[in-house]
């Protein structure tokens, strides 16, 4: 079912079903979610009082895990002031089947976790916790999966590692981070403090089973597609003191062309 049609969908009792639409589509073009990639960017968007918002979110064919976070009134990054008091829910694309229902929090820690069979989509809606607290919020979904990946093996101090990447491909590392605890993972791409790179690229970073993300030091939050990790603002993460290596996947981001990378150990 195309639950993302004009000419087909509608918002009744709160749930989304198919109905007949006519002259009255352009009344009912607030009732079609609005389409999401689960990328990894946050959406910002605002939510008045009353007001009942639908996203649908499409995940990459090879997800089996998906998470969903959102930010709102008291639960935001520093340098963000969301105000809406908001709640969320999830379900399959039948609107009625829920991965979860009416979440007061759902940021850092508190996303939520669903996992995916072969429908790659999903409906959320958010609305307000609060009545009297309408007002700014973010949403952001990202997800994991099993990946033929071929890995370049590299050690923890080596220098950039240069590589090229093409629509769709994934390069990965696999790096020995014997005797250090903490480290920073670094690449360079078109719009890094250094120059001479082409590509567009995200990042993420695994245990050795490369699926299991790692949690980064700076933020608290899974190293999962993240745009950036340049040299001016690296991201880190806690070796593990068993496995002693981490599994690093940079992947497309829009861009084919050239990057480089490396991981250094942070020393003091």
């Amino acid at each position: 079912m195309n639950v993302f049609s004009k000419s087909s969908v509608c918002l009744i009792s709160g749930l989304i079903i198919l109905a007949s639409c006519s002259k009255d589509d352009d009344e009912n073009l607030n009732d079609i979610p609005e389409a999401v990639q689960a990328d990894n960017n946050w959406l910002e968007d605002d939510i008045a009082e009353n007001q009942m918002l639908w996203y649908k979110v499409t995940a990459e064919e090879t997800f089996t895990t998906l998470y969903v976070e959102w930010a709102e009134l008291d639960n935001h990054g520093e340098d963000r002031n969301y105000t809406a008091d908001i709640k969320v829910s999830a379900y399959k694309l039948d609107g009625e089947t829920p991965y979860f229902e009416q979440k007061d929090n759902g940021y850092k820690a508190s996303k939520k976790t669903l996992e995916l069979s072969t429908e790659k989509q999903i409906l959320v809606k958010v609305e307000l916790n609060d009545v009297t607290k309408p007002g700014t919020f973010a949403l952001r979904s990202t997800g994991i999966g099993a990946v033929d990946v071929e890995y370049i093996q590299i050690n923890v101090g080596d220098d950039w590692y240069e590589a090229s990447i093409t629509e769709g491909e994934i390069v990965g590392f696999n790096v020995d981070c014997t005797g250090a605890s903490n480290v920073q993972v670094i690449w360079v791409e078109a719009d890094s403090p250094e120059s001479a790179y082409t590509a567009d690229v995200q990042g993420s970073v695994f245990y050795k089973d490369g699926e299991t993300p790692y949690i980064t030091i700076d933020k608290g939050d899974e190293f999962l597609n993240k745009n950036k990790s340049h040299s001016d603002n690296p991201k880190s993460v806690v070796v593990d003191t068993e496995e002693q290596k981490i599994k690093v996947h940079i992947s497309f981001n829009g861009t084919e062309g050239t990057f480089a990378f490396k991981v250094v150990e942070i020393t003091e």
